[in-house]
């Protein structure tokens, strides 16, 4: 048998913009540390990452990067307003981060670090109620080419993480205490840059956003691609991230440069 004949062509599903960064929020012209390390330079008025939708609060938060800004908005609306890079919380409150900075093959000293949410006792020595707690994380992975978006296995017994510059997601499995078993590669992909933004679904399939093919690759839980999400996202402009929100959880929200 060929290996043509083995590979399943991807079924191909067309996006639309729901909404996008208002023009007062916009800001033209902006040289910052961003855009010259990043963007070789060119300007930008805004560069969006995130998205996580609150449901307890029906909100979705995105995360405009070199002007520091963080965004609600209310998914009714479409309101946004400023309000509260990549991280992922468990079921058991231990919250996994990934620590890019400019990292890539010709330096691969990314990380990622994780550490547990504290626990509200109840502190009378506490005016709001909350204990006051002195936070250090804990390094989970060092050595990572340009570590970015990151994903739970369903079980929470590994991590998926995608590596940029990589051009690759990495699977990190877990044993029982928390230590780091073997790494290995999930995927591989090609391209200028490579994956950005991670999401999972309810039957385990993994959304990863491709950051200079301007598509979402959909994976199934053993890694063969069943989809790909396409989006026309406008001359230059490109997904960086993706989330599940609205009232039921069911709705996939994108982020855009």
């Amino acid at each position: 048998m060929s290996l043509q004949s083995q590979f399943t062509t991807p079924t191909t599903i067309q996006a639309t913009e729901w909404t996008t960064l208002p023009t007062r929020y916009r800001r033209p012209g902006g040289l910052l540390e961003h855009s010259l390390h990043q963007k070789r330079g060119q300007p930008l008025d805004s560069f969006l990452e995130g998205p996580l939708y609150i449901p307890s609060l029906s909100r979705l938060f995105v995360v405009d990067i070199p002007y520091s800004r963080i965004f609600s908005i209310d998914p009714t609306i479409k309101e946004w307003k400023i309000g509260p890079n990549d991280l992922v919380v468990t079921y058991t409150g231990t919250v996994y981060f990934t620590d890019q900075g400019m990292t890539g093959l010709h330096d691969p000293t990314g990380r990622v670090l994780c550490f547990d949410l504290p626990s509200n006792n109840g502190d009378p020595n506490n005016a709001n109620g909350a204990s006051q707690h002195h936070i250090k994380p804990e390094c989970v992975l060092s050595k990572g080419p340009s570590p970015n978006g990151l994903v739970m296995s369903e079980d929470e017994s590994a991590v998926f993480v995608a590596m940029t510059h990589d051009n690759a997601v990495w699977y990190v499995p877990f044993y029982p205490n928390g230590s780091v078993q073997r790494v290995g590669r999930f995927a591989s992909y090609y391209g200028i840059r490579g994956p950005d933004g991670m999401a999972m679904d309810i039957t385990g399939n993994i959304f990863v956003v491709h950051s200079s093919l301007g598509v979402v690759f959909v994976h199934r839980p053993d890694g063969e691609v069943g989809w790909r999400i396409c989006w026309d996202a406008g001359a230059g402009k490109k997904m960086t991230n993706l989330a599940y929100g609205g009232p039921d959880g069911t709705n996939l929200v994108f982020s855009r440069e």
